[in-house]
């Protein structure tokens, strides 16, 4: 399923821009809807490029990929940067991987 949303990025100038993107959806993927996102100091990193910013915030769910079953549309969700969790190990479905530091 293709969506289209509107994303906020750096610029070579160090200005925050509006952007537009289209990406397929991903059959483990959700789509969320931010209502609430802020800038951390990692995002201060990128205000010089055209990276996306904001990767922690909360939101409402508006698509689900077709393996989705977590979550339902509607939902208010949360979320942060994932950088690896396998979903199996004692970490990952204990939820002490709250740091994403799966070895699998």
């Amino acid at each position: 399923m293709e969506v289209s949303f509107e994303v906020y990025r750096g610029s070579p100038g160090g200005h925050i821009v509006s952007d537009t993107t289209t990406r397929i959806l991903g059959h483990n993927e959700i789509f969320i809807e931010i209502t609430h996102s802020g800038l951390c100091g990692t995002d201060e990193h990128f205000f010089n490029s055209t990276q996306v910013l904001g990767h922690e915030g909360i939101g409402i769910v508006r698509l689900l990929g077709s393996n989705v079953t977590s979550v339902k549309v509607g939902d208010r969700v949360g979320f942060g940067y994932v950088r690896k969790v396998c979903g199996t190990c004692d970490n990952c479905g204990t939820g002490v991987n709250l740091l994403n530091t799966c070895d699998h």
